[in-house]
């Protein structure tokens, strides 16, 4: 029993120290459905998609909790901060594509943030819109679901195709 113990611990061992350690800012790529664009997410993000009728709602969750959603679609519910809460709102592009960004932060140090993104209308002529919001995320989590939104590119013909798009 004691030398099967050894024997694993050896082997466990051996895979840790041959595996490669991930990279402080590796990035992952993400393909979005019924759309040609994509962003780049950090390691050990998982993204949840709610498939509807005429839209999708992504989720991306960092550590077992939601960094940031994305709705991508022709109707969003945008602006759906309060009025009272904003604290600062801009018209700065993400990678070319019109966007319009609404910042909010509250007493407890926490952030929220929408940004609708109007995509160049192609063949996803479906889903005119994409429209990112996080809610009470830490300053952490607040920054790694800026550069996820920060990301945002189209597909085509730039990215190669993912190998588990999705479903």
């Amino acid at each position: 029993m004691k030398r099967l113990l050894v024997v694993l611990s050896i082997v466990a061992l051996g895979v840790c120290w041959l595996s490669p350690p991930v990279a402080a800012d590796a990035t992952w790529p993400f393909e979005f459905a019924r759309i040609e664009y994509g962003v780049l997410t950090p390691p050990h993000t998982d993204v949840k998609w709610d498939k509807m009728f005429d839209f999708d709602i992504y989720h991306f969750v960092f550590n077992g909790h939601t960094i940031l959603n994305a709705y991508v679609g022709n109707n969003p519910e945008y602006p759906s901060i309060s009025k009272r809460w904003i604290s600062s709102k801009n018209r700065d592009s993400v990678n070319g594509l019109p966007a319009e960004t609404i910042l909010s932060k509250s007493s407890s140090a926490t952030r929220s943030r929408e940004t609708l993104i109007t995509l160049n209308l192609g063949s996803h002529i479906c889903c005119q819109y994409i429209h990112f919001y996080y809610e009470s995320d830490s300053k952490a989590d607040a920054a790694k679901a800026v550069r996820i939104i920060a990301s945002l590119d189209s597909l085509l013909p730039k990215w190669p195709k993912a190998s588990n798009p999705p479903r």
